[in-house]
């Protein structure tokens, strides 16, 4: 028995997966199936298609065989040196859609990612952008892993793609952080037998606004806020100016530190934000912010507000942090701090960061850093944490300020 394909109605012979005409799958063919079932208009519609333009000779190859009878299409390739199927690949553009700087807002009718979120690495940050260049009334169509039994964040390398897992409940929950409108629909592939599950998402809401996908400083693939907490005496200072050696812009949220590098306005700013119930840095041009412990207790707005956030908080020894602390106050003239009080101090802050984090719902581990000032290796953490190139990192990571001006006691340390 045969069977035409709904793509590019060539004869395909019932139960084979490919297609012999346009290569297409399952997915393809039932994405087809539903834009003609469902009545979506893509005539001269502006569409965008992930990872599915494979072109050999300049024909298209799947899905896009199809689209690009009926709509003005454009495919990018989010892993250019993919060629899973040895084919001589063209695609209009090579960039991660996680950081698509080419694409300029409200650009396109139609999103189309068929079987494509789970091969990037930061998916919320994704879908920041997708929602950014989406037109108002535009829609973002998905099948990526969604019939999962449990929700997997990030896998590791599978030879040449990062994949995840979604439990379909979950990924709607998320979804909807992003579109007002998130509908589940199915269609059926008949040459396969297979029913296909596809979420169709409209109306944004414009979260790309909130600072998930602007003020940059690098205009590469990781585009990304960072966000410092840290407890004096930690190395925080030195990190900061380490930042900026890289090439971040920062803002220290510290009023005396604030005032000295003539950013009050911006310090008041986030300020203003904090008491107004506002995304926290909007309107303000930094992309790190070292908040000390200012919004410890916020790690799930933040999260909220800035999907793909890097979370650095700085550490260091007991022993170490002790005698900084010590010396610190005791310069100052200010009494001298109890041992005990300070270390409970020290692990309750941890503690504060690390339970937080480890509620929050499909936060990726590698956007967590613990930075001990006490690790030799710290540039290199940093670094990679980052995401920084080998010609940014010739910078010399700047000495960490003890502060012992006075030579304690044993009985001064341990008190």
């Amino acid at each position: 028995m045969s069977l035409k394909c709904p793509v590019c109605n060539f004869v395909c012979v019932i139960g084979e997966r490919y297609c012999n005409g346009c290569g297409s799958v399952e997915r393809h063919r039932a994405l087809v199936r539903l834009i003609n079932e469902q009545k979506i208009d893509i005539k001269d519609k502006q569409i965008l298609i992930l990872s599915e333009g494979k072109r050999d000779n300049g024909n298209y190859y799947e899905t896009a065989y199809y689209l690009a009878k009926h709509s003005n299409l454009t495919t990018l390739d989010i892993i250019p040196h993919c060629t899973y199927f040895g084919d001589k690949q063209s695609y209009d553009i090579y960039e991660s859609i996680e950081n698509a700087t080419s694409i300029k807002d409200n650009s396109f009718d139609f999103v189309i990612a068929n079987h494509v979120l789970t091969a990037v690495e930061n998916d919320l940050t994704a879908l920041s952008e997708i929602s950014r260049i989406l037109k108002p009334n535009g829609s973002f169509i998905i099948n990526d892993g969604i019939s999962h039994t449990k929700t997997e964040p990030y896998i590791a390398k599978k030879g040449q793609y990062t994949r995840r897992h979604y439990n379909r409940e979950e990924l709607i929950k998320v979804l909807n952080r992003f579109f007002t409108n998130v509908n589940l629909k199915v269609a059926d592939d008949l040459i396969y037998a297979k029913n296909i599950k596809f979420i169709i998402c409209t109306n944004k809401k414009n979260n790309y606004e909130y600072g998930s996908t602007s003020h940059y400083c690098f205009s590469g693939w990781w585009r990304h806020i960072v966000i410092v907490f840290a407890l004096s005496r930690t190395g925080s200072s030195s990190l900061e100016i380490a930042l900026r050696k890289i090439g971040y812009n920062t803002l220290h949220m510290d009023t005396g530190r604030a005032k000295s590098e003539n950013k009050m306005d911006q310090y008041t700013k986030v300020l203003s934000n904090i008491t107004k119930n506002k995304p926290f840095f909007e309107g303000v041009k930094e992309n790190v912010f070292i908040l000390g412990v200012t919004l410890l207790n916020e790690v799930n707005k933040i999260y909220e507000y800035y999907p793909g956030v890097k979370i650095i908080f700085t550490d260091r020894s007991n022993e170490g942090w002790v005698i900084s602390m010590k010396n610190h106050q005791l310069v100052a003239n200010r009494p001298n701090p109890k041992r005990k009080k300070l270390i409970d101090s020290k692990n309750s802050f941890i503690n504060k960061i690390t339970t937080q984090i480890a509620k929050l719902t499909f936060f990726d581990k590698n956007n967590f850093l613990k930075l001990s000032v006490d690790d030799i290796n710290k540039k290199n953490l940093l670094c990679n944490f980052l995401h920084i190139k080998n010609e940014k990192r010739d910078f010399i990571y700047p000495h960490i300020s003890t502060n012992q001006k006075l030579k304690l006691t044993r009985e001064q340390i341990e008190f």
